[in-house]
């Protein structure tokens, strides 16, 4: 069965109508798992990064602090590797009493390992060009340090 001339230009014109709809749900779609896997992500990389830091441990050649970050990039899969992303990851520990931030890892003090604004690559901003405002991951866990045997390494 053949398309009378009218009926040809119709289907041309829905298909250009169609067509950037279906491609904006579905690169909408693909951002909106892949935000919902950046924070699944980066929630495993600090839950791991505070179990490192309780135990207060170090890693060859670094402090305790440049050690939880080594280890949180390390479980981040890939999406902390610049050095950008990297200056993201944040230590910061707090008095065991409650009065505020603590400049020291003594055990018994609380430490908080996050990530804070980290911004996803989006496909849709790749095909619409630079979404002003896009969203920010942030994500952060925090555990009470053990008592150290020794000094506390730093």
């Amino acid at each position: 069965m053949r398309l009378h001339e009218s009926e040809r230009g119709t289907a041309m014109l829905e298909y250009a109508v169609v067509l950037p709809l279906f491609l904006a749900f579905v690169f909408t779609s693909i951002d909106f798992y892949f935000f919902v896997y950046a924070k699944a992500t980066l929630r495993h990389a600090v839950l791991e990064g505070a179990r490192y830091a309780i135990i207060g441990q170090t890693m060859p050649g670094l402090g305790q602090d440049a050690s939880i970050k080594a280890v949180v990039q390390s479980n981040a899969m890939g999406l902390l590797n610049s050095s950008e992303d990297q200056a993201k990851i944040n230590v910061r520990y707090y008095a065991a009493d409650g009065s505020g931030v603590s400049a020291y890892n003594t055990g018994g003090n609380m430490v908080a390992v996050s990530v804070e604004n980290y911004a996803p690559p989006v496909l849709i901003g790749l095909w619409m060009g630079s979404l002003p405002g896009s969203i920010k991951v942030t994500v952060s866990a925090v555990d009470k340090l053990e008592p150290f045997t020794t000094a506390p390494p730093r």
